[in-house]
């Protein structure tokens, strides 16, 4: 791995709290992938099999019609499906511009929550502002 491919990862917020050494294991794990405008990465009530953390680009989050969130580099997607592999995807995420992901099937996700607990309280947390956003939004909007 390359001195730019380890600062690209430092810079993005799950992987900033890891030495060069976990960020040369971690590159090991994530396949990265180069995805243009309006390819959907999840879709609501499929089985999801990938997560993926932005690297450049944007991506929307949406249940119909209703915007529910925005994303950009260093955000983490479709991580509940691989956390709780019994469940359908809640959300169907679209990108908005060309984006560049990094990629993990169930394997590699369990290797990097297990092996890396930066980044594993980096996933949690964001799981838990998603849900405190979750619970503070009125009914109606959540009745979709």
């Amino acid at each position: 791995m390359s001195r730019t491919r380890i600062d690209t990862l430092r810079r993005l917020a799950p992987f900033s709290g890891c030495s060069d050494k976990e960020l040369r294991r971690l590159d090991s794990l994530l396949d990265q992938a180069e995805v243009p405008a309006g390819k959907q990465l999840t879709a609501v009530g499929q089985h999801g099999t990938q997560a993926f953390v932005i690297v450049e680009g944007a991506a929307e989050a949406r249940i119909g019609e209703r915007h529910l969130a925005s994303f950009g580099p260093g955000d983490v997607i479709g991580e509940m499906a691989l956390l709780d592999r019994r469940a359908s995807r809640v959300a169907t995420v679209v990108t908005t511009a060309p984006t560049t992901v990094l990629v993990m099937d169930p394997r590699s996700f369990e290797s990097v929550m297990a092996q890396f607990p930066s980044v594993a309280r980096h996933i949690a947390t964001v799981l838990a502002q998603r849900l405190r956003l979750a619970d503070t939004a009125p009914a109606s909007e959540l009745a979709g």
